[in-house]
């Protein structure tokens, strides 16, 4: 369940994983407030097929009806966000229900280069090698060692 005061758009922060099957949600919201819900694939990944999360939109009227309900079936397991869009007075209830796993059992990404802080991390360390080396290589050479012969070349 998530609840809200006014719009959440594409930043929301109302996520949720969803497993393969079939959900119910509904919305519930203060009585005169006109509102749309929806739910999109999230940000972060596996995001839900937009295809999944399509059917999965509610409104409510200005007509007095301050609750909606409907279905929708996932076909890929992945992550969604739920989008609001009413008046900045209205508040809100989102509910869903169906098959979940337990909260922080979720799945990661699927690889460590979804994650733009490992990417960065590698162009940091390279980039420190690459001006080590570039540094090593403009040093002078060491002073002669004093006690070593010295020889000198004349012409003849």
């Amino acid at each position: 369940m998530f609840e809200g005061r006014g719009s959440a758009g594409t930043n929301s922060s109302a996520e949720v994983y969803l497993l393969e099957g079939s959900y119910e949600h509904g919305i519930d919201v203060d009585a005169g407030c006109v509102l749309t819900a929806g739910l999109f694939p999230a940000h972060r990944e596996p995001a839900v097929l937009v295809g999944d999360v399509l059917p999965a939109d509610l409104a409510v009227g200005a007509g007095g009806r301050a609750a909606s309900v409907g279905t929708f079936e996932i076909t890929q397991p992945g992550w969604a966000t739920v989008q609001i869009g009413t008046g900045p007075d209205c508040e809100w209830r989102y509910t869903v229900s169906g098959e979940f796993l337990p909260a922080g059992r979720e799945p990661g990404p699927p690889g460590a280069l979804a994650q733009p802080w490992v990417l960065w991390l590698g162009v940091g360390a390279a980039l420190v090698i690459l001006l080590g080396l570039r540094r090593q290589r403009r040093q002078p050479p060491a002073a002669a060692d004093p006690e070593a012969p010295k020889v000198t070349i004349v012409d003849a």
